[in-house]
């Protein structure tokens, strides 16, 4: 009897500890994988992608292209003149700390299909990119991650 129960003890721990490294894993290391990948012309031009994050929310990355940098901006102040509160505007830097482009950190209403979200805006020449999901911690996180880099936010 002893046997059995010092087997189910150490399964469960097996079990756990192999719980815990898994989401340890995920945070660390795989963060963000992509959910979705789809390309529509419409509005400019504009592509999307979705990711999940380690811990299941998602998040969305909005990059619409225009035919010129002053559109670009005018579109940039309409999107944060539709937030319900913006809580941090600055300047867009590249690696080198130079001046790319704005910022802005805003919080956005719910729609018709989606509830209220937390983004970032960044407009950078004729591109402007909307990282958004509902926790603001999981966007700011989001907003660092290597294959977000891969969209040439903050290189030149």
């Amino acid at each position: 009897m002893k046997r059995h129960l010092l087997g189910i003890i150490v399964a469960a721990l097996v079990f756990f500890a192999s719980n815990r490294s898994t989401e340890l894993y995920r945070q660390y290391y795989a963060p963000f994988r992509p959910a979705s990948n789809w390309r529509l012309d419409h509005f400019g031009k504009f592509h999307s992608r979705t990711y999940k994050s380690w811990d299941g929310h998602l998040l969305h990355l909005y990059c619409y292209t225009h035919d010129s940098e002053q559109e670009a901006r005018d579109w940039f102040f309409e999107n944060l003149s539709d937030a319900t509160q913006v809580l941090e505007r600055s300047h867009f830097l590249n690696e080198r700390g130079e001046q790319v482009g704005d910022r802005a950190v805003a919080v956005f209403p719910p729609t018709s299909y989606r509830g209220q979200v937390s983004g970032v805006v960044l407009v950078k020449g004729a591109n402007v990119y909307v990282l958004f999901g509902e926790s603001l911690s999981r966007v700011l996180e989001f907003e660092k991650f290597p294959d977000i880099q891969r969209h040439n936010l903050t290189s030149r």
